[in-house]
Formats: structure tokens, sequence, C-alpha cells
């Protein structure tokens, strides 16, 4: 994965979606060992949130005792594509590409087949999944969050 990020934004979004996704998992489970001992070296005193992509529920579920100690939030394809749209850097990136719809659109295929193959997986090991399409407020899915962790 250490390749990766030397390639220029062309080459990185111009490579088949499936490769792409492929290639996320593996330096997702990579990444998941520096997470672990990071949080396992912090203070055992209260309850501990850690976020991010790297966070696969194959991984997780070898470190917790219940599904109530875990939920993922993952964007709906369409919600994912309209909002990261309205970013600002991704345009100086997609600019970079010979073809930025192309470039945008393997950029969108492979984050919606990660997050399908990532909401898949923790669903079959009882975790909750919270799918974000728009029709709740950030406070909803917030207090659905708080409800999960009987906060």
């Amino acid at each position: 994965m250490f390749g990766l990020k030397d390639m220029p934004w062309n080459a990185l979004w111009s490579r088949p979606v499936e490769q792409q996704v492929h290639e996320e998992l593996e330096f997702y489970r990579e990444e998941f060992r520096m997470i672990v001992d990071d949080v396992s070296a912090m203070p055992d005193t209260s309850p501990i949130i850690v976020k991010g992509a790297a966070l696969l529920p194959v991984k997780v579920a070898q470190l917790v005792s219940s599904p109530h100690q875990a939920i993922w939030v993952v964007p709906v394809p369409d919600f994912q594509k309209e909002h990261y749209a309205k970013r600002e850097w991704i345009h100086d990136i997609l600019n970079q590409c010979d073809d930025p719809d192309t470039a945008f659109q393997n950029w969108m295929g492979r984050d919606i087949g990660f997050a399908a193959f990532v909401a898949k997986d923790a669903m079959d090991r009882g975790f909750k999944v919270i799918f974000v399409d728009g029709s709740r407020s950030i406070l909803e899915n917030y207090e659905e969050v708080k409800r999960h962790f009987n906060l």
C-alpha cells in the first residue's frame, strides 16, 4: 500500500474500482493494529469512542464482548456522491486527472464499494449500522448513537 502515496491522482483514480476497493481494505487491515496500539496506551478510566474507516467490523469483533460496543455510520450511494461533490478541495484533485468525471465516478465507486462491504460485514456480525441518506438530521443520528450506547 506504500506505493499508493506517491501515485499521481490521475493514475490513482484511473485504476479499476474493484482493485481500489481491495487495496482500500488491505490498507485499513494494516492500519488497524496501529489504532489498537494507540487506544491500548490510553488510561483505562472511562469509555473511549474511536472512529475511522480502518475500524473494520471483522477486526473490531475480535476486541469487543458485545455488539452494543460498536456502531457503524454509513452513507448511502446517492448521499455519498452528492455531498462529496460539494467539497471544495475535491475539484483541485479531480482537475489533475485526464477525465475528471470518470475519476470522480471511480472514486465514488471505490468509496461506495468499501461502504457496502463494511455495512454488510457489520450487520452479518450483529453490529448496528446507521445508513445516512439525508432523511434524518445529524441530531437524530446522534440521538440514535446515544441510545445504542445507552448514554
